[in-house]
């Protein structure tokens, strides 16, 4: 069976290589500077991941997979991280204009974790050498309030 390789597919290979990632969070210390390895699976799909050390000082690992799903027409994905018990999967959509993939999920609710709360995570593609991942929650009045900012420059 074959499948076309899309312009969405093609977009994410923009992400493909060694990347080194500093992560802020609002009204917290600066994390340790981490790495990223992202690679292409196949023409469709890629997989990162990353490896840096929590405030504490403890190893963390992270894995995103990210792809296009054409019979959805929307982006799919998940995030997981050795510090938490939760597989976040995605949905999302590309600003293709603003170089920007817009990723959407339900994870738990810090603040209470027997209940769920909404996530949005936006990669931003600034320039061949730089790119953002940025993590918002949703608030209770709706709005989206940045909870982490990773800024990763390619090495």
């Amino acid at each position: 069976m074959n499948f076309e390789r899309l312009a969405e597919h093609k977009w994410l290979t923009q992400l493909v290589g060694d990347w080194e990632v500093t992560t802020t969070m609002p009204n917290a210390e600066p994390m340790p500077p981490g790495t990223e390895t992202v690679r292409s699976v196949g023409d469709f799909w890629v997989l990162a991941e990353g490896r840096g050390s929590m405030p504490d000082g403890s190893p963390a690992m992270t894995c995103l997979t990210l792809g296009y799903d054409p019979r959805m027409r929307h982006f799919v994905g998940t995030w997981l991280g050795s510090m938490l018990p939760h597989l976040f999967v995605y949905q999302g959509t590309l600003d293709a204009a603003a170089n920007r993939l817009v990723l959407d999920c339900q994870g738990p609710d810090f603040s209470d974790p027997t209940r769920a709360a909404s996530y949005r995570e936006v990669v931003t593609i600034v320039d061949d050498t730089r790119r953002t991942f940025v993590s918002y929650l949703e608030s209770p009045e709706g709005d989206w309030v940045e909870i982490m900012h990773a800024d990763y420059r390619r090495v």
